[in-house]
């Protein structure tokens, strides 16, 4: 075997594609110790979610997990019609059968966003929308790796 053969095969990445990789590597990190460590910057948010965080509180359900990661998705692609029409017709009452997992369900609507667009401002936004959406199809992968995200 020659020096240079692991080279073989080798196709450069892109610094947006390495970020992508390192993120969705973070979020998925962080929701498999269920629940994701947060610093609420309001009180009414600390309280609504505090369930979550309970001592004894079950983790989230897959279901309500991938739920989480549909909706943040949606809002990440601007998909305001599918998220009403989701949200009208009780497609999250379905996949998160439990107020627990429905807040859950919340909490990571809200989360995955914000983690994405903070990311994006940090990396002065060189990461398009279709990064974002990539960073979330790839930590939700990470989590559930037989399983395709939801759209």
């Amino acid at each position: 075997m020659g020096r240079w053969d692991f080279l073989e095969g080798v196709t450069p990445v892109t610094a947006a594609d390495a970020i992508v990789t390192g993120m969705a590597r973070v979020i998925a990190d962080e929701l498999s110790r269920w629940p994701p460590r947060l610093d609420f910057t309001d009180e009414a948010s600390s309280r609504k979610f505090a369930p979550l965080y309970a001592p004894g509180a079950p983790p989230a359900s897959e279901p309500a997990v991938r739920e989480g990661f549909r909706l943040a998705r949606w809002e990440l692609a601007h998909e305001l019609a599918a998220i009403d029409d989701h949200l009208r017709n009780d497609g999250v009452a379905r996949a998160a059968r439990t107020p627990h997992e429905r807040l859950a369900v919340e909490l990571l609507w809200k989360l995955l966003p914000e983690l994405l667009y903070e990311l994006a401002e940090r990396t002065e936004n060189r990461l398009t929308r279709r990064h974002l959406i990539a960073t979330l199809d790839l930590a939700e992968k990470r989590l559930y790796p037989s399983q395709l995200p939801l759209h």
